[in-house]
């Protein structure tokens, strides 16, 4: 009988017969040979993760079997290779690591053992770090000079604990300039205009990087530079206030002048075109009556503004 399976098993009767009969006669039985049909295998599996591993086994179970896990060779439960709550064997054979750390790299091997055979099967496991993830942040709005800057930098993921570095136009930023938290946010204090430019936060460690890039707009201040006056000037003349300012070459479509009378608001009609960098705003005014004639300081001030 070659390659016997259990199909072939019963009682076999052998026969000879001349001028006489003679019989012998014997029971086969047939086991099943012990084999792990899903085991482990290779794999790279990332740090902090779970994983379970497959024994599964097709035995003879008249015949008593065992099943064990090593680790590089050395048995589950002993010293190298300790059962705990993080690792263990369960009631399926197959073998539970939690919580992965990186010294759980190695060679697991399950082993399937009976009176009549062994078999065995081997994975390797490879635990890998986390690539580094870091927070889409929104753009930052427009600072104006003397402002204190935050540029933030969330590290969302990465294992080891990944490098920040924060770079200004492709240089490392100044640290004599700038200051850096704990949570990587970079500060900017009391800012100026040549702080504007491209940053960009790299966060990098063993298994790769990631990086994140704003732009940061420092804009002056609108200033007027024209000298306050007070003018005194005849009936049916006209008068000339100037208004000359500074304004960042940025900030020209968002400007409005507004004139002002004893406090309240002219509401004059501004011209359409864009007012140069360095610009004047004129107010001209015809007056009726001059206010050299019965001028009451108390009771009739004029200020412009």
């Amino acid at each position: 009988v070659k390659q016997a399976t259990v199909e072939d098993e019963g009682e076999y009767k052998c026969r000879a017969t001349n001028h006489g009969e003679d019989t012998a006669e014997g029971t086969l039985i047939v086991k099943s040979i012990t084999t792990i049909i899903d085991g482990p295998r290779d794999r790279k599996e990332e740090v902090f993760s779970s994983i379970e591993m497959k024994c599964d086994v097709v035995a003879d179970m008249t015949i008593e079997l065992s099943v064990t896990w090593k680790k590089d060779n050395t048995d589950l439960g002993q010293l190298g290779f300790p059962s705990d709550e993080r690792v263990y064997q369960d009631q399926n054979q197959s073998l539970v690591l939690k919580n992965l750390a990186f010294s759980d790299s190695g060679t697991y091997t399950c082993v399937a053992r009976n009176s009549l055979n062994t078999d065995t099967a081997s994975g390797l496991v490879t635990v890998v770090g986390i690539q580094p993830l870091l927070t889409r942040q929104s753009e930052p709005a427009d600072q104006l000079v003397g402002a204190d800057v935050s540029l933030p930098c969330e590290v969302a993921a990465g294992w080891p604990a990944p490098t920040v570095t924060w770079y200004k136009d492709n240089h490392r930023v100044d640290m004599e300039e700038v200051s850096i938290d704990q949570d990587n946010t970079l500060k900017i204090r009391n800012a100026e205009k040549d702080d504007s430019g491209s940053y960009v936060c790299r966060a990098e460690n063993s298994e790769g990087s990631d990086s994140l890039a704003v732009e940061l707009n420092v804009r002056n201040h609108s200033v007027i530079v024209s000298d306050a006056e007070n003018v005194v000037f005849e009936k049916d003349s006209q008068v000339t206030f100037d208004c000359q300012y500074e304004v960042d070459s940025a900030l020209l479509g968002g400007l409005q002048i507004n004139w002002f009378k004893d406090g309240v608001n002219l509401d004059l009609i501004q011209a359409p075109e864009p007012p140069p960098v360095i610009g004047e705003n004129i107010l001209r005014i015809a007056e009726s009556v001059s206010p050299c004639e019965s001028v009451n300081p108390d009771e009739d001030p004029q200020l412009y503004m």
